[in-house]
């Protein structure tokens, strides 16, 4: 069983060209998620990893006449595969 979050944040730009101008937009963006899985191990290095998360993401426009914040959110439904160097097996339930 495993817990996991993270939280990151940056800027995007988005630039636009349309009739020959030009013209970019600079936002702020954050994005973080928690959630639960477990690892479901197929053999001594392999494991699958079913998770259940939630995760929020939020733009803030950074311009000086606009203070609109775009948020969203949702639940995310993730199976990844993992594999582990280096990892031991265990002795007492070798064949």
């Amino acid at each position: 069983l495993f817990f996991m979050g993270n939280y990151s944040f940056g800027k995007s730009i988005t630039k636009y060209t349309y009739s020959g101008d030009s013209e970019s937009d600079e936002n702020n963006v954050s994005k973080w998620k928690l959630g639960i899985g477990y690892a479901a191990f197929l053999n001594d290095h392999v494991a699958l990893e079913p998770s259940l998360s939630y995760q929020g993401f939020s733009l803030k426009e950074d311009e000086e006449d606009s203070d609109a914040t775009y948020r969203t959110g949702q639940f995310v439904i993730g199976l990844g595969l993992s594999i582990y160097l280096g990892r031991k097996s265990d002795p007492s339930t070798a064949d």
